[in-house]
């Protein structure tokens, strides 16, 4: 599944180099985006994707489509075009250093324009400079001397807390605490410990497990897809993806306990083509409350992998809350650019492929 590159017509530093030298330093207020953004893909479009290693184009052409629903950072802006250039983004990984300044080597980036700004959501600013920083600092410590003039006052104190999460469709929690204890109907004590019911917690990555597979190829262990050795993964049994289209899947546990986690985003890393034909392009997320009863996701929880080599992370349109969860395969990547090709039909691939998967 990992066969080096080969070739490519050159691409000069220049190009790479232009948007650092213009408009990482500094950014207007009113442009719509900054180096260190975090942005979502809210419209599927198609953008320029070089490799930053040997500033090389693509073997398989040098536009490929951004999926929707897919987190990306920004590297850099060209404020005299307004172009910009974004890069992956790793959500799982909490030693994530700074993507806004790529180190050589370590994956492509994505050329786009000015127009394709409308087809982004920021969903995350990052502090610019130095200035931003030091507004954040002054906001934090007025905070904290407000915090401490209003020690005495335990009411205060509990308005600083953050609310427990609570499961999805149920009410907030401080309305549910304000139903339960008026007119005296619920001490406070009795009514935080019901409402302790309907809280859920965020996954632990640490605690997710791979508990099975529709099928396996065995090449591997099962776990090694939760895991960080570059040279496992996972792939189906032969002939069970027909003409590159099915559902395998993959089974996980999200906490040991069998409790409902809350999970917002699923991550994937997969070889891109034309290195892996078998890599899984189309997907779709299901998941179980209870381990017992499941549910599958319909089309707002289907989405595409991208043709990049590196941790591919996808916000799920609506959270979910789940005990466990399943990534269901339903093309691979040599169907997908079939289809796309207008030259859909039978597949000389009949299984599917990935190397690691992570929930969030």
């Amino acid at each position: 599944m990992t066969d080096s590159l080969t070739g490519g017509d050159a691409l000069p530093p220049s190009a790479i180099t232009r948007g650092a030298a213009s408009a990482s330093a500094t950014a207007a207020d009113d442009f719509p985006l900054r180096a260190g953004d975090l942005v979502l893909v809210a419209s599927p479009f198609w953008a320029d994707s070089q490799n930053f290693v040997h500033f090389m184009r693509r073997q398989s052409g040098s536009t490929i489509p951004l999926s929707k629903g897919a987190v990306l950072r920004v590297v850099d802006v060209i404020r005299a075009s307004g172009d910009f250039v974004l890069s992956l983004a790793d959500l799982f990984d909490d030693d994530e250093t700074d993507h806004t300044r790529q180190l050589l080597g370590e994956e492509s980036m994505i050329f786009c324009s000015e127009g394709d700004v409308e087809k982004l959501e920021v969903i995350q600013r990052r502090q610019h400079d130095i200035f931003d920083a030091v507004d954040q600092h002054q906001q934090q410590q007025q905070s904290t001397e407000d915090q401490k003039g209003d020690g005495d006052d335990e009411g205060s104190e509990r308005d600083e807390e953050e609310d427990p999460i609570m499961l999805m469709d149920c009410a907030p929690y401080m309305d549910i605490i304000g139903t339960l204890t008026a007119a005296n109907r619920l001490p406070m004590d009795l009514a935080e410990h019901s409402a302790s019911f309907l809280q859920v917690e965020t996954i632990d990555v640490s605690e997710v497990a791979v508990t099975r597979a529709s099928s396996t190829r065995g090449d591997f262990p099962l776990s090694s897809v939760i895991g960080n050795d570059d040279g496992t993964w996972w792939i189906s049994a032969e002939g069970t993806m027909k003409n590159g289209r099915g559902e395998e899947f993959i089974e996980f546990s999200l906490s040991p306990d069998g409790t409902a986690r809350r999970c917002s985003y699923i991550g994937i890393s997969i070889p891109p083509l034309p290195q892996g034909p078998l890599s899984v392009r189309r997907f779709r997320v299901d998941w179980s409350y209870d381990g017992q009863e499941w549910i599958t996701g319909c089309r707002r929880y289907t989405m595409e992998t991208m043709d990049m080599a590196g941790m591919q992370s996808f916000k799920l349109e609506r959270p979910i809350d789940a005990a466990k969860a399943r990534l269901v395969c339903l093309t691979n990547a040599y169907a997908r650019e079939q289809d796309r090709r207008g030259r859909g039909g039978s597949s000389p691939f009949q299984c599917v492929g990935l190397f690691f998967v992570r929930w969030k």
